[in-house]
């Protein structure tokens, strides 16, 4: 099964081409591929009457959720991980006292 993007390229030939079908502004296809994925089953019935099942449509949908959360989710984990390692440790000092005050030897 192809991806949401790959079926709109192979199909339609362009998501501009797929906007001007559907009588939508410019960008639209563009939004629902990249956040709003589930926009698609709005026009559900474009997609069935031109011989498309509404299953696979929906898998394909459903796929593209399943892609972004997982990407969204990434993001936040890296975030995080990048916001602990800018933050000091908690209960850890800058020096350690143990080695600052031992005599220095030569």
């Amino acid at each position: 099964m192809f991806t949401l993007s790959e079926w709109i390229r192979l199909e339609f030939g362009s998501q501009e081409k797929l906007e001007n079908e559907l009588g939508l502004g410019s960008k639209t296809i563009s939004a629902w591929v990249t956040r709003r994925p589930r926009q698609f089953l709005t026009r559900l019935d474009f997609f069935t009457e031109r011989g498309y099942p509404a299953s696979e449509v929906l898998q394909m949908v459903q796929d593209r959720e399943r892609a972004l959360a997982y990407a969204r989710r990434a993001q936040k984990t890296k975030a995080a991980n990048a916001a602990a390692l800018r933050e000091p440790s908690a209960g850890r000092s800058e020096g350690c006292a143990e080695t600052e005050n031992r005599p220095h030897q030569s």
